[in-house]
């Protein structure tokens, strides 16, 4: 009998997506990558403007949700707020203001990641009704319903888009879709396992101490049915 290499999974490569939704939608979000082919001027009075390549199909990045937009050369981050829905085909985002200068070059990603998250949980539940037919004394039971949370403990800051639209949410209210994608298991693997789903945000409490970094831990809770759960997809041999 061959020993099997049972490791334990590092918790280390896993990524957290969120995306602010507007009211009444529930589809999970069109992922898109966005690069800058110009620089964008800073505008602190506002409103402004960002000259984007054409958006991809399907993509709807709505009011009030948050970009942030990384210089990978310099390695610059510069957060910007939506005030109106930017949807496939738009070349133009409008925004709040320009708070700084977006070198040429910049990305910003949608959904964008939760960036940095010291520790994820997960939790799936079910409520169950025991009963007795008249036919039978035997005992049986029936899955009446399904909940699920997730909770991100982690570090504010404060151009961290994924984060500043869970605040948006929670102060709006609205919904929001997260993605969570475990780290994968083998390099065989494409995508590791996925959680994801509609989520409303029932808490982010900051802790703060003197000298020290601001907490800034996560809770959702799943707005129906829990959370959809996708096996790890493997690549093609």
């Amino acid at each position: 009998m061959v020993a099997a290499n049972y490791a334990p999974m590092l918790a280390t490569g896993a990524t957290i997506k969120i995306a602010l939704l507007e009211r009444g939608d529930t589809a999970e979000p069109t992922a898109t990558t966005i690069t800058l082919a110009s620089e964008v001027a800073q505008n602190l009075a506002g409103p402004g403007s960002i000259a984007v390549p054409a958006l991809a199909t399907g993509v709807k990045i709505p009011a009030n949700a948050s970009l942030s937009w990384e210089d990978p050369a310099a390695g610059g981050v510069v957060p910007t707020k939506v005030t109106t829905k930017a949807e496939a085909t738009d070349t133009t985002i409008a925004t709040v203001n320009i708070p700084q200068t977006i070198p040429s070059g910049s990305v910003a990603k949608w959904p964008p990641e939760l960036e940095i998250r010291t520790g994820f949980n997960v939790d799936r539940s079910g409520n169950t009704v025991d009963y007795v037919t008249l036919r039978s004394n035997q005992q049986s039971q029936i899955l009446v319903s399904v909940s699920g949370t997730m909770s991100f403990d982690g570090f504010f800051s404060p151009l961290d888009a994924a984060y500043r639209m869970l605040e948006e949410a929670q102060n709006t209210p609205l919904f929001v879709y997260v993605i969570l994608e475990m780290p994968k298991s083998s390099v065989n693997v494409a995508t590791g396992k996925i959680f994801k789903g509609l989520a409303s945000v029932t808490g982010i409490p900051l802790d703060g101490a003197g000298a020290g970094i601001i907490g800034a831990n996560v809770t959702l809770g799943a707005a129906s049915g829990g959370w959809t759960v996708t096996e790890e997809v493997f690549a093609a041999e």
